[in-house]
């Protein structure tokens, strides 16, 4: 009786793993769909704003950045051309705190829903930094960026783009733009990061001289 009920739990085991496996596999499908229709929604926009005339940040380029947080960045000589000057590119928006009349977010080639869970390479994360008393609202579509371009290659930089006095508007010629949800457990991720900027910071504050 013992070993029939050890072999009954193993084969259920077993067909949890197998279940589990093709719960994942599938997922994995969809996913790749998923980010070959929307890298393939970035372009056909890029290609409507170039058939305007306009110049546009290609993101391939940007991928060909190399380096990590720890050993510094090194930028391809087409995209130092670009550095401390003003470009436009197409992206999508990720919130770094909040979602609603923000003043920074990031732009990237793929849509995330959050940025601290996928973590996407750091040579394809831009922080965009709004014009003083500009705000935005993230939106579901690709959207169009003008702004400053710099190019951060030293070590320990927290990006290695941002792009600042920032305008943005729909990528699509004439295109609406749809608000963009965040499920709430990725909301729940601000407080968290506040607190590990706060934990950061307290060397410093202990350190600096009282007044």
């Amino acid at each position: 009786m013992r070993k029939r009920a050890v072999r009954d739990l193993g084969l259920i085991i077993g067909i949890g793993v197998v279940l589990a496996g093709l719960v994942f596999a599938n997922a994995e499908l969809r996913r790749g769909g998923l980010v070959e229709r929307m890298d393939s929604w970035r372009r056909s926009v890029e290609a409507a704003r170039q058939e305007q005339g306009l110049e546009l940040i290609s993101w391939d380029v940007v991928r060909e950045t190399r380096g990590t947080r720890t050993t510094g960045a090194t930028f391809s000589d087409e995209l130092e051309q670009h550095d401390d000057t003003r470009v436009d590119i197409i992206g999508f928006m990720v919130p770094v705190y909040e979602f609603r009349e923000v003043s920074e977010f990031l732009l990237l080639p793929l849509p995330i829903e959050c940025y601290f869970c996928e973590e996407p390479p750091m040579r394809e994360v831009m922080h965009v930094q709004m014009r003083d008393g500009e705000t935005a609202n993230l939106v579901n579509e690709p959207v169009m960026v003008n702004g400053l371009f710099n190019l951060h290659e030293d070590a320990g930089s927290d990006y290695f783009y941002t792009i600042e006095d920032a305008l943005w508007g729909p990528g699509q010629p004439d295109g609406d733009v749809t608000r963009k949800e965040i499920p709430m457990e990725h909301r729940l991720h601000e407080p968290v990061q506040e607190m590990q900027e706060y934990l950061r910071e307290a060397p410093e504050r202990e350190t600096a001289p009282q007044e």
